[in-house]
């Protein structure tokens, strides 16, 4: 994830992902991340933290008209993936204070912040 996000690594942490990648890490964000994980890899954790942090690090200046929502979105496989992942996410807000601060709703399956973000997990279904 500090990959990703271009975010400082110590000597262990460049190691591995050169290791893994073959490469230098890259000087800016990723415009897209895909992960590639077998069963039991992690992803409801993982995707439920990238929820969380892109979320709560939305700075909505210059990219939100004034009363306009952005949203991201959780994809969950089904109904029990999506409580877990719904669980994770509304974890990380009830136990961090710098967190918890942000909400301005909670809801069955949605989390609203007061920088115009809303968190929503839901069912993929044609």
């Amino acid at each position: 994830m500090k990959g990703a996000f271009a975010e400082p690594m110590n000597e262990s942490e460049l190691e591995m992902f050169n290791t893994v990648a073959e490469r230098k890490p890259p000087a800016q964000p990723v415009k897209e991340l895909v992960c590639a994980v077998g069963r039991g890899g992690g992803k409801d954790s993982i995707a439920s933290f990238l929820a969380t942090y892109l979320a709560a690090s939305f700075d909505p200046r210059g990219k939100l008209r004034p009363g306009e929502k952005a949203y991201v979105l959780c994809l969950a496989v089904d109904k029990s993936q999506a409580t877990i992942a719904f669980c994770y996410i509304k974890g990380y807000f009830e136990k961090l204070p710098a967190l918890a601060a942000l909400v301005t709703n909670v809801g069955p399956s949605s989390i609203s912040l007061r920088n115009g973000v809303t968190i929503e997990v839901i069912v993929n279904s044609y």
